[in-house]
């Protein structure tokens, strides 16, 4: 038998009205359990008056419909979207940089051996030498790609010049820049890869032209290359042939890359 009580005094504070509006809107199902297992109850001409029976179903109608709303609220939350960009589209990308870039007439590149590196030293660097695709600038790196593309770096002193296409034909991509927007990354002597680079921007896209000698090898692997970078991504990697590297971008005067 559930407890009786004659005055609303009485009434112990969890089974008051009060108490249930309060636990409707901060935990409903509790409030419901409570309205199953007891009454709640209201003052009325000083006496404790029960509620009617029927609001035991009311108050579960609504804990239901309140669970009910909450799910379909959560199925129907738009999924996130990532902007992500495909290698596809990176590879169209530097296709379109490719296409819009100034053509120039570029002889072919002269085939040249990098200078040998000694046992756990870096590689002699000599003066840089011009060249006749450099039309009389210092070639600072030069390579014929495993795909047969002719690559050159040229420094003039106040601009640096990139150009990029098959040998004897005109380049597919010939680009000018200022020497203050052009970066490089010079080995700090820890590791043990020797690495140089320099980097030329295009508008979004970044070329960067490097070098990588192994010193703790016996025979000082070098590996080098172009990196393609296409609005912050990383787009291809393109590789040298190492007889016809040349390379001279040890100490080259330019702002560090970050």
């Amino acid at each position: 038998m559930p407890t009786q009580y004659t005055t609303y005094d009485q009434v112990p504070w969890f089974r008051k009205w009060w108490f249930a509006a309060i636990g409707c809107f901060v935990f409903m199902p509790a409030i419901v359990v409570m309205a199953f297992t007891g009454s709640f109850y209201f003052p009325k001409q000083g006496r404790a008056q029960a509620f009617a029976p029927w609001y035991k179903f009311f108050l579960l109608s609504l804990c239901l419909l309140a669970i009910l709303g909450y799910v379909l609220e959560d199925k129907q939350e738009p999924p996130k979207v990532t902007a992500t960009i495909s290698e596809s589209e990176l590879n169209a990308m530097f296709n379109e940089s490719m296409d819009k870039a100034a053509e120039v007439k570029v002889p072919a590149l002269e085939q040249r051996t990098a200078p040998a590196a000694s046992p756990g030293t870096s590689p002699t660097i000599t003066t840089p030498v011009a060249s006749v695709a450099c039309g009389g600038s210092k070639t600072i790196f030069a390579c014929t790609t495993t795909k047969g593309k002719a690559v050159e770096v040229c420094d003039s002193g106040e601009t640096l010049q990139y150009s990029f296409g098959r040998k004897g034909d005109t380049p597919e991509l010939a680009i000018s820049v200022p020497r203050s927007k052009a970066s490089t990354f010079q080995w700090d002597g820890t590791g043990s890869r020797m690495t140089y680079s320099v980097q030329i921007p295009n508008g979004n896209t970044v070329y960067e032209v490097f070098t990588a000698i192994d010193r703790m090898s016996d025979q000082h692997e070098m590996a080098a290359g172009i990196n393609v970078e296409v609005a912050g991504k990383h787009a291809v990697t393109l590789t040298c042939q190492v007889d016809t590297v040349v390379h001279y971008l040890e100490g080259i005067a330019l702002k560090a890359a970050l």
